[in-house]
């Protein structure tokens, strides 16, 4: 299952090269105006990694795929876009405490916090402990139509991803 869109194909390409590598942050910034096009890329990426096929694309049997799919991977930790007006600190205070804990399946883990502008304040600051002491083999992924109105410490910390609109032919 594949829920990329095509022409996010190569973004992933890249970065699962630099996370095979060693050579990406632990931390990205996805931005884009398309909220849903965030979430996709998002879920496609962590997807990616969760495969024990290790492919550029998840092969949808494998175990890892299977827990994805079924949405009961232990390693992946999503916050959802919330009807609620803003994130609070407590839902980061949970995501930090199992960041601490050891991957169930031996493999990366993955926290993708979707409408990461819907953190407020406290939440952003209570981020920064996982930003500034990351735990190995953990990928944080923030989803954002607006990065400006997340606090410049948390922005600093982040590589940034700005997906890209697709082409007439695509």
């Amino acid at each position: 299952m594949n829920l990329s869109l095509p022409w996010h194909q190569v973004a992933i390409e890249r970065l699962l090269a630099r996370w095979r590598d060693g050579l990406l942050s632990h931390s990205l910034i996805v931005e884009s105006n398309d909220a849903a096009a965030i979430g996709r890329f998002s879920s496609s990426f962590a997807h990616v990694l969760m495969c024990e096929v290790h492919g550029t694309h998840p092969c949808g049997e494998c175990k890892g795929c299977r827990l994805v799919t079924a949405e009961t991977h232990a390693d992946l930790f999503v916050i959802p876009p919330l009807d609620e007006a803003s994130i609070r600190v407590d839902v980061i205070r949970e995501l930090i405490s199992w960041s601490q804990k050891t991957a169930q399946l031996g493999r990366a883990k993955i926290a993708i916090i979707q409408r990461a502008e819907r953190m407020n304040r406290n939440a952003q600051n209570a981020l920064l402990k996982l930003l500034e002491e990351p735990t190995d083999q953990t990928l944080l992924i923030l989803g954002t139509s607006s990065p400006q109105t997340l606090l410049p410490t948390v922005r600093s910390r982040c590589e940034r991803v700005v997906l890209n609109k697709p082409s007439r032919s695509e």
